[in-house]
């Protein structure tokens, strides 16, 4: 999993815990000894635990990834309609910039 999602979601719980919660730490946040590093201002601390950021980083990642594959389903969708009412694929091209994957 990348450190990007992990990190997204330290941010997240962290600002659902208390919006003024301010934290910060060196590196990547990679492992649990990197959350446990994670230093946390004014004396508090998180409510929750690295395993619910490696969950939440999950779900932020499998999110993400069914977003592009409505938008690429949305594309695709979007081209046939179009050449099903007479285009060209190059005047579906010109006018939405989308171009069909190539069938290998």
């Amino acid at each position: 999993m990348n450190t990007m999602y992990k990190e997204k979601a330290l941010n997240q719980l962290a600002i659902n815990q208390d919006k003024n919660i301010r934290w910060s730490f060196t590196g990547l946040l990679e492992t649990e000894d990197d959350f446990n590093a994670v230093n946390v201002e004014n004396n508090k601390s998180f409510n929750f635990t690295w395993s619910d950021v490696v969950a939440k980083a999950t779900e932020l990642e499998q999110a993400e990834q069914q977003a592009k594959a409505q938008k690429e389903a949305d594309a695709l969708a979007g081209n046939n309609k179009l050449l099903e009412l007479g285009l060209t694929q190059a005047q579906v091209t010109a006018m939405t910039g989308y171009t069909p994957p190539v069938s290998q």
